[in-house]
């Protein structure tokens, strides 16, 4: 598989298994994509505000929003 490949397959199998855990515990599950660059350190901020206790950003493009979030 081609890079962009094997990471979109990461990203489905981990999606997969976050809606198979939404079933299984009943939890609030929110789904949300970021395709701009520019916008991925907000769209986390966002979530963070909006009082979320667990984000999990998934993809290499993620890294340095989250980083910069966590300082």
């Amino acid at each position: 598989l081609a890079e962009d490949e094997s990471s979109n397959a990461f990203i489905e199998m981990a999606l997969s298994g976050a809606h198979q855990a939404n079933e299984d515990m009943r939890a609030n599950f929110v789904e949300r994509r970021i395709t701009r660059a520019a916008d991925r350190e907000a769209a986390l901020e966002e979530l963070a505000k909006k009082g979320y206790k667990l984000i999990i950003a998934i993809g290499y493009q993620l890294v340095p929003a989250v980083i910069a979030l966590a300082e």
